[in-house]
């Protein structure tokens, strides 16, 4: 945790309120989301018990298998989840011409779409689930992505804008981090409750009121005793070729009062985080997310099958873009947003000052730009390189830090590339330059005898050898 986040969280507790940690939303949300809030059966990780689904907050999709261990109940469950996710991605490549959007409670929700996705693919209820099964894997890879937004966590999101005055494990339950953003979310949550009663209430005890509402893929500890009970119950009513609308009903409506809270407050997390003003950068890395999705919902629709682990070779050049996404979006926000900047120069990333002078001194035959800054205080060195933060193609080294009167220091930036005669500081102006670099996406080269394991293409072996 950066000194500045600390610094947030701290005041956040004292204050009762998140306090806000960026400036500018810099990554997108979609008008039409598809949120899924789902649940999972006690040690059925890999299955489906209910859900919510949809683009429409008031008409959502319910999903139920009456007994997610019943192989049955769960392919039909399956196969109404993949009708709804193939229309619904269908569409919204047809017709809107950008990706489906998704929206999970938290990041653990996330990752389990992966592990039903999985189950779905290998199962071959039909065609139409496996490709089903398919997307939800790319979904959730694509969590994995620091810059993609494909498959976004209500909880990342609200809290890549604003700190809370809790503990990262406590924001993970995304009705309790929403009390620090608006106590009177909780009347939506609690059905009952007015929401001037909520907002009566301090951020601690709506945190605490939150915090029994089972915001993950599990149903409440306190509930999957009697839930236990009527799916046992309805097993044997099922196995005697019985039926009971009454026990059945039961279960539903059980199950629905434990997943519509999480229906409730994923809309709730998006509707907030839509209201903060986006950045430039954001679109960007959108379109970025929009073509690489293009390309597979294409090859999907074609025939074509993803795999089920990813080749070595395929895992390293996966993670060489994703360390440079992180970067270059890193270091967008801070030239983009101004709390970024704040932290980065807390965290010794970037430099504020005073323009004192800017000159030309001959070095060999050329005349190199210098530009001398006033600053308060800063943790850098001589011989560190840093950028322009109005002009990022502005490259320059520290040469010289020395003390100025009023405990103030003076830091010297030879320019060493982009300046031109149109974008120099002026004299008097506040600037800053930080030392974040560009990434180029460059890859460490492979060595001329790989082992094996990281071939494209492994070679036969001679039975002679």
């Amino acid at each position: 945790m950066s000194k500045y986040r600390a610094m947030l969280k701290l005041r956040a507790f004292q204050e009762g309120v998140a306090q806000p940690y960026r400036e500018l939303r810099h990554f997108y949300v979609a008008d039409r989301p598809f949120v899924l809030a789902y649940v999972q059966m006690a040690g059925e990780t890999f299955s489906l018990w209910a859900c919510l689904c949809g683009r429409d907050r008031d008409d959502p999709y319910w999903i139920v298998a009456d007994d997610p261990r019943n192989r049955d109940l769960q392919s039909e469950a399956f196969a109404s989840l993949a009708e709804v996710l193939n229309r619904e991605i269908g569409s919204s490549m047809a017709n809107d011409l950008e990706p489906l959007q998704i929206w999970v409670s938290n990041a653990g929700a996330g990752a389990n779409l992966a592990r039903i996705g999985r189950v779905m693919r290998a199962r071959q209820v039909s065609d139409e689930v496996s490709l089903a099964g398919a997307y939800l894997d790319l979904y959730a890879q694509s969590m994995a992505a620091p810059t993609s937004v494909l498959c976004m966590a209500a909880t990342e999101a609200l809290g890549r804008q604003r700190a809370t005055g809790q503990s990262d494990f406590e924001d993970a339950n995304l009705a309790s981090q929403l009390m620090w953003w608006d106590r009177r979310v909780l009347a939506k949550l609690f059905p009952g409750l007015k929401a001037a009663a909520a907002k009566a209430m301090s951020v601690f005890e709506a945190a605490a009121k939150a915090e029994k509402l089972p915001m993950g893929t599990l149903t409440s500890p306190s509930a999957d005793e009697d839930l236990d009970d009527v799916v046992r119950q309805l097993g044997v009513i099922r196995r005697e070729g019985r039926t009971s609308p009454k026990l059945t009903k039961q279960l539903h409506d059980a199950l629905y009062a434990q997943v519509l809270p999480i229906w409730e407050a994923i809309w709730e997390a998006r509707n907030v985080v839509s209201k903060i003003r986006e950045s430039a950068s954001a679109s960007e890395r959108w379109q970025q997310d929009s073509r690489g999705f293009r390309w597979q919902y294409d090859y999907l629709v074609g025939g074509g099958k993803r795999r089920f682990t990813d080749s070595p070779m395929r895992a390293a050049k996966l993670l060489a873009q994703w360390e440079a996404a992180q970067a270059d979006a890193a270091r967008d926000e801070v030239a983009e947003d101004r709390l970024a900047l704040v932290e980065a120069v807390l965290d010794n990333e970037a430099v504020i000052g005073t323009v004192k002078k800017v000159e030309k001194k001959k070095i060999g035959k050329r005349e190199h730009p210098f530009i001398t800054l006033a600053v308060d205080e800063t943790e850098l060195t001589k011989g560190a390189d840093v950028w322009w933060r109005d002009n990022l193609k502005v490259k320059g080294c520290i040469t010289a830090i020395e003390p100025l009167k009023a405990e103030r220091l003076q830091v010297t930036i030879h320019v060493t590339a982009g300046m031109t005669k149109h974008a120099m500081p002026a004299v008097g102006s506040s600037t800053a330059f930080i030392t974040l670099p560009p990434s180029f996406g460059v890859q460490a080269p492979m060595p001329d005898n790989p082992p094996w394991t990281h071939r494209l293409r492994v070679e036969p072996v001679d039975d002679d050898e």
